[in-house]
């Protein structure tokens, strides 16, 4: 009786040894709510992306409604006031280049093409430049057309400088091995500034003109 409980229970253990074993070797698989942990920060990690895309365009949208309006108010100002070939060559040149902005400034392959705005929004904060220096062209010219000759060859020469300023990598990228690339808002930008270029010269020999009357 005794040596048949022995065996009974020298069964027991190695059945119970046996069933360690097998459960180590096979570890039960993770359960459905780590899973679902990780599907909850893949959707917080998208959620802050969609988040940050909409703050983005939100903020665009506002720097293009303020530009809009600084624009209207500005080439109404300076339109009005413009009164020689070098003012009026100034004034046109930065209305041209405000709406050359938003054309294909690249174009790839016929259909993939990115206008200043979008290469300003997606790729370089530096090109932002563009149109508010050809705001600032347009209010110099409103606020200084009843200003003195000296202070409207000072703001002659800001033009000259502005333009420059852009139509220096225009006439690079034409004149290299990229002018397959560029699109129809980048000759134009292009053009616009070299008018505010030939508008800025104008206006100091005009200024200098009036010195010369005045001597």
């Amino acid at each position: 009786m005794t040596t048949s409980r022995n065996q009974t229970a020298d069964e027991v253990e190695a059945l119970a040894l046996t069933v360690g074993t097998v459960e180590a070797a096979f570890p039960e698989p993770p359960t459905s709510g780590g899973g679902g942990g990780h599907e909850q920060t893949l959707l917080k990690r998208e959620h802050l992306v969609q988040e940050r895309v909409a703050k983005k365009a939100r903020d665009a949208a506002a720097l293009a409604a303020a530009t809009g309006n600084v624009v209207k108010y500005a080439s109404l100002g300076s339109g009005s006031g413009a009164k020689t070939v070098g003012e009026k060559a100034v004034v046109c040149g930065a209305l041209v280049g405000l709406v050359s902005f938003f054309l294909p400034w690249i174009t790839i392959l016929g259909p993939l093409s990115g206008s200043g705005f979008r290469i300003a929004v997606d790729d370089a904060a530096a090109v932002w430049l563009h149109p508010l220096s050809m705001v600032s062209c347009l209010l110099v010219s409103s606020f200084l057309r009843g200003a003195e000759s000296g202070k409207r060859i000072l703001a002659a020469r800001l033009y000259i400088a502005v333009g420059i300023l852009w139509v220096a990598p225009g006439v690079a990228a034409v004149c290299s091995g990229f002018s397959g690339i560029v699109g129809f808002g980048g000759y134009t930008a292009t053009a616009a500034a070299g008018a505010i270029i030939v508008g800025g010269i104008l206006q100091i020999g005009e200024r200098l003109g009036d010195f010369k009357e005045i001597a």
